[in-house]
């Protein structure tokens, strides 16, 4: 496949899957708390008990955190939010579709109760610069940032053939109030943490998929699972290259954060751990089954060779 082919591919099953990205915002106005969310809820628990409960732990650990911290004189409330706000179906396999998204947007809202939450325990002053990153249920660690130009300066360091539907949400065009723009590496970091999370949960619930006789619908969105994997990668590498090339002070800031450093490699940790078992279960459960045009790997494995040595100055 050309090229232009693979990336036109990428688009359109990123279409298929943008509500991992802009979804949430399409539903923040949806009123929830009706019997119908109640009943959503109901069923997505359920689901993730028995298929990802690693999810069903995540969500439980995130209603159990406090909404209300205080540091020194600092102090922060946080609003209720069920994540049932990211489940717009009724149907189960709809609200099946939907449940990765639901726990990597659930994963941001917890990096900035955890932020609060984890700096409160060790007794540190508060920095506006922190952020919890989610490794596990019950697992996180705090990052405090440093100085950090915003994402879209590393596009020209990208080339076109490289660039995903993703580039343009995290690098540019971007959003100026985006994350990525606003705390540059740390914000890619905190997407990536995101991402890890959702890619375990849609692991975990291509089993529900297959016991219901849907393991082509699943194959159709399956390289949400792995393509943000690599494009992060790529993403990550770019902002490095391009401190070290002209904000030297800042690489060094960045290259010399250990908490940034332990983050990153933990979450790359996991979430390539969480790729190897989708191609392994790929290759073997599901190896009955003809390629799906949503499946990417050959695009994963490029971009894979363009991020070789990616992480060099970090660990």
């Amino acid at each position: 496949m050309p090229r232009s082919a693979e990336m036109g591919a990428v688009a359109r099953s990123f279409r298929r899957g943008l509500a991992w990205i802009v979804g949430p915002f399409a539903v923040l106005l949806l009123l929830v708390g009706s019997a119908g969310a109640a009943s959503r809820r109901d069923t997505a628990l359920r689901i993730l008990d028995r298929y990802a409960p690693t999810g069903a732990a995540q969500v439980r650990w995130f209603e159990a955190m406090p909404l209300s911290y205080a540091i020194e004189g600092s102090s922060a409330t946080f609003s209720p939010v069920d994540f049932t706000l990211w489940l717009t179906a009724d149907d189960e396999a709809g609200i099946v579709d939907r449940l990765p998204t639901a726990l990597h947007e659930m994963a941001h809202l917890q990096a900035s109760r955890l932020a609060w939450q984890l700096a409160q325990a060790r007794g540190c002053r508060w920095d506006a610069r922190a952020m919890g990153i989610v490794l596990a249920p019950e697992q996180a660690l705090l990052v405090v940032g440093t100085d950090a130009f915003p994402a879209r300066e590393a596009a020209s360091r990208i080339p076109p053939s490289l660039r995903g539907p993703r580039f343009a949400v995290y690098v540019t065009p971007s959003h100026p109030d985006h994350i990525t723009q606003k705390h540059g590496i740390y914000g890619l970091l905190n997407e990536y943490a995101a991402y890890a999370v959702g890619a375990r949960a849609a692991l975990d619930l291509s089993a529900w998929y297959e016991e219901h006789g849907q393991a082509r619908r699943f194959l159709g969105s399956a390289n949400n699972i792995y393509i943000p994997q690599a494009e992060f990668r790529l993403f990550f590498r770019a902002w490095l290259d391009e401190a070290r090339a002209r904000h030297p002070e800042t690489y060094r800031a960045v290259v010399g954060n250990a908490g940034f450093r332990e983050a990153l490699r933990r979450v790359d940790e996991r979430y390539a751990a969480t790729v190897a078992a989708w191609f392994r279960k790929r290759e073997t459960e599901w190896g009955r089954l003809p390629e799906d045009p949503g499946e990417l790997r050959e695009v994963y494995h490029r971009l894979e060779a363009a991020t070789s040595g990616w992480h060099r100055e970090l660990f």
